[in-house]
Order: structure tokens, then C-alpha cells, then sequence
């Protein structure tokens, strides 16, 4: 993330900081079609698709997950893990609801 990495327990909810710790795909999976881009609720194109790793602050989600971009490059984002388009479209199948992500 733009402010670097929180390990779990210590993140804030809006403080770009990359989740650090043992995770799992939550049920907010959006996987883009048609060649349409997933957007976040602010309007920002998540490219290919969104998968929520279910990382909690003080008892709520802060939307932090695996997603790609616009225009398929890898940059620094608000706390989430950049994938280019092409490998989020070929791993997406394989993180389901409830599959174990760890971030070191």
C-alpha cells in the first residue's frame, strides 16, 4: 500500500497500508464479463476483478482484496494487492469463498 504494511491487529480502516497476516477469500468476489472492468464503490476500475481477502478493523471490513487496473500495470494502491488482469482471470477460479490467503 502507499503507507506500507500493518500487521494484523493493527491496520485502520483508510490507512493505505497492506494487510500483513493470515486472510480468506470473503464472498465479495467480483469477477468482471464481457470485457467490462469491476468497479469499487468510489467508481475506480479494479480491471478484470475484485476478490475480498476479508480483512477486519475494529470489527469491519475494510475492503481490501486482490484486483488488477485499467490499463493492466502494477502500481501501488490503497492497502490492496495489484495482479496484472491476465493472472487475476487465471486464479480467480481458484480463490473461492473461504480460501486461506497469507501476506508476509
Amino acid at each position: 500500500g502507499y503507507n506500507g504494511v500493518a500487521l494484523s491487529g493493527q491496520a485502520q480502516s483508510g490507512d493505505a497500508k497492506t494487510p500483513i497476516g493470515n486472510f480468506t477469500i470473503s464472498g465479495d468476489r467480483r469477477i468482471a464479463s464481457n470485457n467490462n472492468a469491476v468497479l469499487s464503490q468510489a467508481g475506480f476500475n479494479l480491471g478484470a476483478a475484485f476478490l475480498n481477502i476479508n480483512a477486519m478493523a475494529n470489527g469491519s471490513n475494510r475492503g481490501i482484496g486482490f484486483h488488477g487496473s485499467y490499463n493492466n500495470q502494477l502500481s501501488t494502491t490503497n492497502g490492496c494487492i495489484r495482479m496484472t488482469n491476465d493472472d487475476l482471470v487465471a486464479l480467480a477460479p481458484c480463490m473461492k469463498t473461504g480460501t486461506a490467503v497469507t501476506i508476509n
